[in-house]
């Protein structure tokens, strides 16, 4: 393995790491979860009416990630037997925003790989590994991937806009 690929899965696994640890953050030692972040709330009450009633959404917000967190908090919800999107619900609660957060950490990571990938096609292999390692320790960057904002996933598509501009034929195109 050629250096600049075990840095870059070095740093990936490091942003990775710090993305996903705690995202159940919020939980106090009784397990009552509480949501801190007004835009998280905003998003993830929106998403609740998603299928329901979705000319009720007042949010300003993309809706993209509404549709991904209904989607996502619905599955979950087969799957471990709990109900997603019910108010008053402690456990309910809990599983949307974990999930948000866990689509959050996702795409923040995975923007770290497209900030890799558009720097090495600038510039080379290790000026894409010293992006992805800027963005991937990025602190802001990191605390919004703790979040299920619109934040961390506008970021990540506009990423990807530009790695897939960036492969649009050209006359340089090889």
């Amino acid at each position: 393995m050629r250096a600049p690929t075990k840095v870059l899965l070095a740093v990936m696994l490091v942003s990775a790491f710090v993305r996903f640890q705690g995202l159940d953050w919020g939980t106090d030692s009784a397990g009552r979860f509480r949501a801190f972040h007004p835009d998280e709330t905003t998003m993830v009450n929106s998403s609740a009416l998603i299928g329901v009633d979705i000319r009720a959404i007042t949010a300003p917000y993309q809706k993209m990630p509404m549709y991904m967190l209904a989607g996502a908090a619905r599955l979950a919800g087969w799957v471990t037997g709990i109900q997603p999107f019910v108010k008053g619900d402690n456990r309910s609660a809990r599983l949307v925003h974990v999930v948000g957060r866990g689509i959050s950490a996702l795409l923040g990571t995975l923007t770290v790989l497209l900030a890799f990938w558009i720097g090495r096609e600038l510039a080379g292999e290790w000026t894409g590994v010293l992006g992805a390692l800027f963005l991937g320790l990025c602190a802001s960057h990191i605390q919004q991937s703790h979040y299920f904002t619109v934040d961390v996933s506008f970021t990540f598509w506009m990423c990807l806009a530009i790695a897939a501009f960036m492969r649009m034929p050209s006359e340089q195109w090889e």
